[in-house]
């Protein structure tokens, strides 16, 4: 791949950020597209630092319609009442897993005293939509039946994720208005991927961009919709035709991604619909940096402010 800082964007990254897209170079030497599924799950990211020591954290098995998928439950202490908090690693529907977020999992859990539960959903192309969605529909379910058995209140649920694990989110939550509940109190949504118009400005600025191009995200939405999918809500949220039962939510962007502008439209869309809705833009970084806690100084902030927006969450009715 080209050298980043010959890119226009690269004058707009932070230190930190400069330095990854440099890394970036290495590691990912084409993009994602032209290498392909199995070349890309064998690249090798950088290890992050642990994260906190939590009073537990158990890898569990969740039975799902035509299967069995992982999970990853972090308990930030003792005691009862914890509310808690459904994560979906983002990845582009086909990449990912629960050891790729752990290290922001058992943040979340540190800081905003959730219980948190991780969802290793199925991936696409094997898995293309709806399978994944209704993964993490299934797991959302799994885990309010069974919230108390790990000191976490059921009636205190909020559905969170990066990228592709941020649509996942927004179509759990479609899923359960669909199902009559139960309705999460709160969505903490990283760069969601929302529309597949590829319209709005950012797609052209970043096109390039590091870890995600816009060839990439065409080829990673058309893996995961198939045939199917396309005009319905729960894999394209901009579909939907109403969005507004749903609950306080915190959309997070980066300034150098091509996902930017649509994440952002869609938090103003939430709010013009009535929904309590924050959009924050992190300065300098690009996308995929709201997992990598230890490599951005800006990670901290937007897991510490997005701490803050789930411990505010209130109580649903």
């Amino acid at each position: 791949m080209r050298d980043p800082s010959t890119r226009p964007w690269f004058a707009r990254l932070d230190d930190d950020a400069r330095v990854q897209a440099r890394r970036l170079t290495e590691i990912v030497p084409r993009p994602l597209h032209r290498l392909g599924v199995e070349a890309s799950r064998r690249l090798t990211f950088p290890v992050l630092p642990r994260g906190p020591e939590l009073f537990d954290v158990r890898n569990v098995e969740i039975e799902v319609a035509g299967g069995t998928i992982g999970a990853r439950i972090y308990r930030p202490g003792e005691g009862r009442g914890h509310p808690l908090l459904l994560y979906f690693h983002g990845g582009g529907f086909f990449l990912g897993s629960v050891d790729g977020v752990d290290a922001l999992c058992r943040h979340l859990a540190f800081r905003s005293g959730r219980v948190v539960v991780s969802v290793g959903y199925r991936l696409a192309p094997e898995h293309p939509f709806p399978v994944p969605a209704d993964d993490c529909l299934a797991a959302t379910l799994w885990a309010a039946e069974r919230a108390e058995r790990w000191g976490a209140d059921p009636a205190r649920i909020a559905l969170g994720g990066d990228s592709a694990g941020a649509t996942l989110a927004i179509s759990t939550a479609i899923g359960l208005h669909r199902l009559g509940g139960p309705a999460p109190g709160g969505l903490l949504l990283a760069y969601p991927a929302v529309d597949v118009t590829f319209s709005t400005p950012s797609w052209t600025e970043f096109a390039d961009a590091p870890l995600i191009t816009t060839e990439d995200a065409r080829w990673t939405w058309g893996m995961y919709l198939g045939r199917h999918g396309w005009d319905d809500p729960r894999a394209v949220p901009n579909r939907a035709a109403d969005l507004s039962f749903l609950p306080p939510t915190l959309v997070v962007t980066a300034e150098v991604d091509v996902l930017r502008d649509d994440a952002a439209a869609f938090a103003d869309r939430l709010a013009s619909e009535g929904v309590t809705a924050r959009h924050r833009e992190y300065p300098g970084v690009f996308h995929g940096f709201f997992t990598e806690v230890g490599l951005y100084r800006r990670t901290t902030l937007a897991v510490d402010e997005s701490a803050v927006f789930l411990r505010r969450l209130p109580r649903m009715s």
